[in-house]
């Protein structure tokens, strides 16, 4: 049996890959040589490294917040059956 894998909005890897595509989009050097392709590819998997950092601690900070207001939710919602 496969273990259950939490419920994701977005595939992390697909999200990198956007933000690192665009990245790349407007980064786009003037002229292309050496030097600057590879700045340009340095700069691309810098911002790609960062984008996973960020999801790694923003995902877990966003569900812990979204279950926050879930249980917040609910508990109104049976004080107000109660009443």
């Amino acid at each position: 049996m496969k273990k259950q894998q939490a419920r994701r909005i977005y595939h992390p890897a697909l999200v990198t890959a956007a933000i690192v595509l665009l990245w790349l989009a407007f980064s786009e050097p003037q002229t292309f040589n050496t030097a600057s392709v590879i700045v340009w590819l340095v700069g691309a998997l810098t911002a790609g490294l960062l984008v996973r950092a960020a999801l790694a601690v923003g995902e877990p900070l966003l569900r812990l917040v979204s279950a926050s207001f879930t249980q917040l939710g609910r508990e109104r919602q049976a004080e107000q059956r109660q009443q």
